[in-house]
């Protein structure tokens, strides 16, 4: 059902593009929910201010969709492209009187400020540059593009594109760019086409198929009687697993060619049943979380720019007191045939399973969703110090004055560096206590452990 290398050809990139269906959701939301992809690097050294500016249009032109604008008519939304995308680097200062020590901070506050204003999702140019000068020597350049516009991957591509087009345009070659023959726009017609067709269809039905009775965003059925109300406001409790655990997890994992992300999901979704069981719920086995892809199968477009990222829901039915290493087998197949069927549009799921909820994950109001469990992993590498010429350039990250909201109530952020494998739950501390968490991040905590040192145990020992 994956999509086939080799059909993708090119459309007119001067007439009126499609969007995609997930596109189509955040347009007609019409970005009443601010969601920005946001890419900082800090640039050391002397700064050519004229190359960058330059090497920012030539970006614009490898990447002709950064310049894209949507619009909607009577036969609904739609993108256009410029011919020659503008960009104008809008260039700040920090103020002269703040001293050494803490101009680094006000030009984080001033990069978190502008660069992360919302944008005007019809009309007008979605793709923002802004350079904040700390001194003559020292410079935060923040790339900022709305959702609809681009992805996590995206904004990878665009920054490291943007630094071998700085090093060319200063005189330091540093090898040519990668190949990316096609862009979003022959992508999204080539989406349109394939779920118009037998193919499309068949992978649809086979998600519907799936998920037939818990739908495309499934309700977590978690609920915390003691839950202290008021504000929504964000909290976090996390496990960390380092040192020899962490190398005896690894190895376990490698034996049965598992990864830490499948390990993190399948230890969620026994803590999920287990929390259910504690609820007193009758089939609390049958577990769904929502998850995201990147959704680029196709080799052609892996150096593309575009919102191609896409929800996923993964259901795993643990029903039967499976073993914990049988568990996160039954998880294991659950992600691959997640991986294999991600070309399909979560919104066309969500339109055709249950329409009420179409457009809840944009939406400005945290409580028009119900609840639901995400779920997100990453890897994270040691932060790399790139050079062009004599300029460095590393990427920095904003502060989070608070902790985040999840809109479905629980997102859990699994971690993985050389030193330390981390399981934080990231909560509505509104809907849920911090006991009830902790009850939680035990059972994931325990379904951890396990799958190191007695993977044969039944997950019964876990749920409780």
């Amino acid at each position: 059902m994956g999509a086939t290398p080799g059909k993708l050809v090119p459309v007119d990139y001067d007439g009126r593009i499609a969007v995609t269906p997930n596109q189509e959701e955040r347009l007609r939301a019409n970005g009443a929910r601010k969601f920005l992809v946001m890419g900082n690097l800090r640039l050391s050294g002397m700064l050519n201010v004229t190359a960058l500016e330059e090497s920012l249009i030539r970006l614009l032109s490898r990447h002709r969709y950064l310049g894209a604008t949507f619009g909607l008519d009577s036969a609904g939304h739609y993108c256009t492209m410029q011919h020659a995308p503008h960009i104008r680097l809008r260039r700040m200062k920090v103020p002269d009187d703040i001293p050494v020590s803490g101009r680094y901070e006000a030009g984080l506050k001033l990069v978190s400020d502008v660069a992360g204003e919302p944008f005007n999702i019809l009309g007008e140019p979605l793709f923002r540059a802004v350079l904040i000068e700390l001194s003559s020597t020292d410079h935060l350049l923040s790339i900022t593009m709305d959702h609809v516009l681009s992805d996590g991957l995206s904004r990878d591509i665009v920054l490291q594109d943007l630094i071998q087009l700085y090093r060319q345009a200063v005189g330091h070659e540093g090898g040519a760019l990668p190949d990316s023959p096609f862009g979003f726009p022959d992508y999204a017609t080539w989406l349109m086409n394939y779920l118009r067709g037998p193919a499309g269809s068949a992978a649809v039905k086979e998600w519907k198929d799936r998920l037939a009775g818990v739908g495309p965003i499934p309700h977590s059925r978690l609920m915390d009687p003691d839950a202290p109300g008021g504000e929504p406001r964000g909290a976090c409790l996390g496990i960390s697993v380092k040192g020899s655990a962490k190398s005896r997890l690894g190895a376990a994992l490698r034996s049965e060619h598992l990864t830490t992300g499948t390990l993190a999901a399948a230890a969620l979704k026994v803590a999920v049943a287990g929390m259910r069981r504690e609820q007193g719920d009758s089939d609390p086995g049958d577990v769904a979380i929502m998850a995201s892809a990147e959704n680029r199968a196709v080799r052609e477009i892996r150096n593309a720019v575009g919102y191609f990222a896409t929800p996923i829901t993964l259901r795993t039915d643990l029903t039967g007191n499976p073993t914990v290493l049988k568990s996160l087998k039954l998880m294991q197949e659950t992600s691959f045939h997640a991986l294999k069927h991600q070309q399909v549009p979560h919104s066309l799921l969500v339109q055709e399973m249950d329409a009420s909820l179409y457009g809840v994950r944009h939406a400005a109001d945290l409580d028009s969703a119900p609840p639901y469990v995400n779920f997100d992993h990453a890897t994270i590498g040691t932060a790399r110090t790139e050079k062009a010429g004599n300029l460095l350039i590393s990427p920095f990250s904003l502060p989070n004055p608070s902790i985040s909201i999840p809109r479905g109530g629980i997102r859990i952020q699994s971690l993985e560096s050389a030193e330390e494998f981390r399981f934080e739950i990231y909560y509505r501390g509104d809907r849920y206590g911090s006991p009830w968490i902790q009850r939680m991040l035990e059972r994931a905590g325990r379904f951890i452990d396990l799958a190191a040192s007695a993977p044969w145990s039944p997950v019964e020992t876990v749920m409780g």
